[in-house]
C-alpha cells in the first residue's frame, strides 16, 4: 500500500502508480466526507439516490461516473493491487531470508498503524461526543455508526490486534472461520478508534502471500504456479487475491514489455478498461455482479467481504489493468499519465499512507465539531464545505509530523532489520523454528 517504486520498476515507466496511489488515498478520504456531511450523494442498499434531497451538483455525481472521483471503495482494492505489483519486485530484487522480510514489512506496517490509533485516542479524548450530534444534523447513518464504544483498555487492544493479526468483524481473513472468528472476539469497525485499519489486516497477511509466492517462483516455476492457480480457484474473490492479480501483472510486464509498436494497442484497451471500471463503480447494483459475487461467498473460500464489496473489487481490478496499459504510451491521446506523474499527484502519493491513516480520527472528531458548530447557522451544505475546508488545514500538518516523526522512521528501522546480520539471522531463526513446530504439528494431526 505504501512502498514507492522501486529504480527499476520507475525505468519502465510506471512512476505514475506512485501518482496512482495517490489518487486512490484521495478517494477514499472524499468518500469519507461524502459519506459523513452529504450522505444524500450515495445510497449502498440500492445506489439509487433519491433525487429530490439532492442539489444539482450532488445530481451530477450520484449515480454517474463521476461517483468514480469519490469511490474510496474501488480505491482501497486499488491499493492491494499496486502492493502486490511493487512488492513482487521488492523482494525479488532484494534476497533477503524469510524471517527478516516479515519481521521487516511487520515494523513497516505496524509502527505507523498503531501510532494512528494512539493518535485516534487523543482525538476522541479531546471530542468525545460530537459524532452523534454531527450525524442527527447531517442524517448520516455511517457516520453515527462510526461513533466508538466508550473507551476501554480491551477494546483498544482489540484494535490494536484488528488492524494487524485478527481484523475486524466482517473484515477478516477469517470470514469462513466462524469457530476461528468466535474464538478470536473480534471488534466491529463500527467501533474501531479508526476504521480504516481493516485494510492494513489484509495487507499484513497480502504482503506475507507476496514473499511465499516469490520464494516458490525462485524454486520452480511450476510450484508457483500450482500455488497461484490453487489460491485462485479456491478464493477467487477475496480481497487476498488482488496481491496475486497484481503480481501477475507485473510479471507479465516484465517479461513482454510494452514496445512502441504495441503502445497504442494497449493503450486502446487500457482505455476500455479503465472506462469498464469507472462504469462499475458507479452503478453498484448491477444483479450480475451480485448474483456472481453470492455464489462465490458460498461455494469458494475466503470469499468476498460482501456482494457490494465484490462489485468494488472488479472495478479496482478493471481500473489498475487500464492505467497500467495507457500509461507506458508515448502519445498524445495519454493523458492519464502526465496528470499521474504531476506534483500533485507524485506529492499524495509520497504521502499517501499517512493520509490514509490519520484523516479519519481528524474527521470524526475535529470535523465532527465544526460541522455540529456551523450547520445550524449556515445550513447543512455550507457546513460541509467548511468542515471539509477546516478539516483539510488540520490534517495536513499533522500528516506532515507524522511523517518525519512516525512513518519515515519505521521505513529507516525497517530496512535496518534487512540489513543487520544479527536481526536477521535472529529472525531466521524464530522463522525457521515456527515452520518446524508447524509441520512437526501437522504430522502428529495427521498420525
Amino acid at each position: 500500500m505504501d512502498l514507492p517504486l522501486p529504480s527499476q520498476i520507475k525505468n519502465m515507466r510506471y512512476t505514475a502508480l506512485d501518482g496512482l496511489r495517490g489518487f486512490a488515498a484521495l478517494q477514499v478520504v472524499a468518500l469519507h466526507y461524502v459519506s459523513s456531511f452529504i450522505p444524500s450523494i450515495f445510497l449502498p442498499t440500492n445506489w439509487q439516490p433519491n433525487q429530490t434531497h439532492l442539489t444539482v451538483a450532488q445530481k451530477w455525481i450520484a449515480g454517474t461516473p463521476l461517483f468514480y472521483f469519490i469511490d474510496g471503495y474501488s480505491g482501497v482494492y486499488v491499493f492491494f493491487l499496486l502492493s502486490g505489483f511493487v512488492l513482487t519486485k521488492a523482494y525479488s530484487d532484494h534476497k533477503v531470508p524469510m524471517g527478516a522480510n516479515i519481521a521487516s514489512r511487520a515494523v513497516r506496517l505496524l509502527v505507523p498503524v498503531w501510532a494512528s490509533l494512539i493518535l485516534a485516542l487523543l482525538c476522541f479524548i479531546f471530542f468525545p461526543n460530537d459524532i452523534s450530534a454531527a450525524a442527527a444534523l447531517s442524517q448520516s447513518a455511517w457516520l453515527y455508526h462510526h461513533a466508538p464504544d466508550p473507551l476501554s483498555l480491551l477494546a483498544f487492544i482489540k484494535d490494536l490486534l484488528g488492524s494487524s493479526l485478527t481484523g475486524y468483524e466482517g473484515f477478516t481473513v477469517f470470514n469462513t472461520m466462524p469457530g476461528v472468528k468466535k474464538a478470536l472476539g473480534l471488534l466491529s469497525t463500527d467501533n474501531s478508534l479508526n476504521a480504516p485499519l481493516w485494510t492494513l489486516h489484509f495487507e499484513l497477511y497480502g504482503s506475507l502471500m507476496i514473499m511465499v509466492l516469490v520464494s516458490l517462483r525462485a524454486k520452480a516455476h511450476w510450484l508457483y504456479w500450482l500455488a497461484v492457480i490453487g489460491f485462485l480457484l479456491i478464493a477467487p474473490a477475496s480481497p487476498l487475491s488482488h496481491f496475486i492479480v497484481g503480481q501477475l501483472a507485473f510479471i507479465f510486464l516484465k517479461n513482454y514489455p510494452v514496445q512502441p509498436k504495441t503502445q497504442k494497442g494497449f493503450m486502446l484497451l487500457g482505455y476500455l478498461s479503465l472506462a469498464l471500471g469507472i462504469v462499475i463503480t458507479s452503478y453498484k447494483n448491477s444483479s450480475i455482479l451480485n448474483i456472481i459475487g453470492g455464489w462465490l461467498s458460498v461455494h469458494t473460500w475466503l470469499a468476498s467481504l460482501s456482494p457490494f464489496q465484490f462489485q468494488s473489487q472488479i472495478a479496482a481490478i478493471f481500473i489498475f489493468l487500464g492505467v497500467l496499459g495507457i500509461i507506458p504510451a508515448a502519445s498524445r491521446l495519454n493523458v492519464i499519465a502526465p496528470i499521474l506523474n504531476g506534483r500533485f499527484f507524485q506529492w499524495i502519493g509520497k504521502y499517501s499512507f499517512t493520509i490514509y491513516l490519520v484523516h479519519l480520527p481528524i474527521l470524526l472528531t475535529l470535523g465532527s465539531f465544526v460541522y455540529e458548530m456551523t450547520a445550524p447557522q449556515f445550513g447543512t451544505s455550507w457546513a460541509a464545505f467548511i468542515t471539509i475546508i477546516t478539516s483539510a488545514l488540520f490534517t495536513l500538518p499533522v500528516v506532515i509530523i507524522f511523517e518525519n516523526l512516525v512513518n519515515s522512521p519505521a521505513i529507516t528501522l525497517s530496512h535496518r532489520i534487512k540489513n543487520q546480520p544479527a536481526i536477521v539471522s535472529v529472525c531466521t531463526k524464530i522463522y525457521l523454528t515456527t515452520v518446524m513446530k508447524l509441520k512437526s504439528f501437522r504430522t502428529k494431526t495427521i498420525s
